[in-house]
């Protein structure tokens, strides 16, 4: 096992930006070490993870379920992050499952204890949660961005009377929820 996390492995990770080292410091203090071996599920797609990871060692695959298999996303490894919306979203579910690749390391930080933190006004976790919705909110364009022009180019490529209902009351409902 590799030697405790110190401040260094925070460096470069936007949800850390902008803290300075007595504020990252205080993040250490609150975070735990965990291994995991290859294959082992981190996170489970549908289920409540309630804990941001970094990746301090080693690689994680994003992995969703597509129906009758499973695909791969993207690679995860050091210094990346996962688990940001459920500080956030409470009753958030897991959008995808995380499965250690290779023998990996993760610095943790538990919701409740993230939240407690918070609510004590410790300035290093508002900073954290300040970083944490810009990263979310980047997120969140990018995919409208992506979506805008899929519903665009689905419209110019079928005719109109081609278009299910259905996928008109998706295009509708996905609007709805980035603009209500």
């Amino acid at each position: 096992m590799a030697e405790p996390a110190g401040i260094e492995a925070l460096a470069g990770v936007p949800l850390f930006l902008g803290l300075t080292d007595d504020e990252l410091a205080e993040l250490l203090s609150a975070s735990k070490v965990i291994s995991a071996k290859p294959g082992q599920v981190l996170v489970a797609e549908g289920q409540h993870s309630g804990r941001l990871c970094l990746v301090l060692q080693g690689t994680c695959e994003v992995r969703k379920n597509a129906g009758d298999h499973v695909r791969p996303v993207s690679a995860l490894g050091e210094r990346d992050v996962f688990g940001e919306v459920g500080l956030v979203a409470p009753d958030a579910k897991a959008s995808a499952s995380v499965v250690a690749t290779m023998p990996v390391q993760l610095l943790t930080w538990d919701r409740d204890l993230f939240r407690t933190k918070l609510h004590s006004g410790s300035g290093a976790f508002r900073k954290v949660l300040g970083n944490v919705a810009e990263v979310l909110g980047a997120r969140l364009s990018e995919m409208l961005l992506r979506w805008t022009r899929l519903f665009a180019a689905f419209e110019k490529a079928a005719p109109r009377a081609a278009h299910d209902a259905e996928v008109d009351e998706i295009r509708d409902h996905f609007l709805k929820a980035f603009y209500a």
